[in-house]
């Protein structure tokens, strides 16, 4: 009788026509409770770790410090609230700020916490932006040319997520990218901090609109919320900001038709989607996102699915 592995395979290689990429959600790493990997997210120790499990890509996201450093991080002031994870550790009790709130030599109060399967505390514990654990040194959030002088040697690539409500982010990353590293080494800069033809207005600021027209990097969307008209207006907005990358949720794009990927696909354009969390990364979520013909898959289990797409 066939496994379920190999009837996964029997599928799959009935509908992909090439190689579908691996991205390293912020590496190989995770701080979120019920996480496999024993390395903490968004670390120059995740993204090597990435390399060795079989990432072709590595997905970073960057932030601008108060004296205007590129700092690594998650942490995002929407989006984090009381319903997600704090990534970082706070000492002596302090608020858990973004890194426009402090300088980039004191990023060492902010240390990043460390994977909940070092320890597996009970997952409240865990979530206190307070704890801490019997494992030191602690790791300090990274700055940008340090993963990029430790990823780029290597071969492989970079997709680096602009965060922020400065425009001018954009302008630095690429200054620091220029000073440290090969446009070479960038698989594209994406953004969910886009306004053209967004479905709730957009934003005040808009982090990818400075980038529309530099010619050294490629430039991806980030899409969280489905569009009434299906893929019409994500390619309207691409082609806005000459964009080549499409990148939805792995859940809403598992929603579009094949109608609406040949749409995408016809238009130009390259589909990424992203797994949020690592308790949707199984093997059968990543057939289902090859099966609607993605090129390349964000995931918090880059292993996994490299032996998947090995197998094919």
């Amino acid at each position: 009788m066939l496994t379920m592995s190999l009837i996964f395979v029997f599928i799959v290689c009935g509908v992909a026509s090439k190689r579908t990429l691996v991205v390293g959600h912020r590496g190989n790493g995770c701080s979120q409770p019920g996480c496999e990997s024993a390395i903490p997210e968004n670390t120059v120790e995740s993204y090597l770790s990435a390399i060795e499990m079989g990432a072709d890509v590595i997905e970073i996201d960057v932030w601008l410090s108060a004296d205007n450093e590129i700092v690594i991080t998650h942490r995002d002031k929407w989006a984090d609230n009381e319903r997600l994870y704090p990534s970082i550790v706070t000492m002596n009790n302090d608020t858990i700020p973004t890194p426009s709130d402090y300088s980039h030599r004191d990023r060492s109060r902010f240390p990043v916490k460390a994977a909940w399967s070092r320890d597996r505390p009970d997952p409240n514990m865990y979530l206190s932006q307070q704890y801490s654990t019997p494992h030191t040194p602690l790791t300090t959030i990274p700055l940008l040319r340090e993963a990029l002088q430790a990823v780029c040697p290597t071969g492989k690539k970079l997709v680096v997520e602009l965060k922020a409500d400065r425009e001018d982010i954009g302008r630095l990353v690429m200054t620091e990218i220029e000073k440290y590293a090969s446009f070479d080494c960038i698989h594209a800069i994406s953004s969910f901090y886009w306004s053209k033809h967004q479905v709730l207005g957009g934003y005040h600021f808009d982090l990818l609109k400075p980038l529309k027209d530099d010619p050294r990097v490629k430039r991806a969307l980030l899409i969280q919320v489905p569009h009434p008209d299906g893929v019409t207006s994500f390619i309207k907005a691409a082609k806005y900001y000459n964009a080549s990358y499409l990148h939805p949720s792995c859940r809403m794009m598992n929603r579009w038709t094949e109608a609406m990927m040949q749409e995408v696909h016809q238009a130009g354009l390259e589909v990424m989607c992203y797994f949020g969390s690592q308790s949707m990364d199984k093997e059968a979520d990543f057939v289902k996102a090859i099966n609607k013909g993605v090129d390349e898959i964000c995931t918090n289990s880059p292993k996994r699915l490299r032996n998947l797409i090995d197998k094919l």
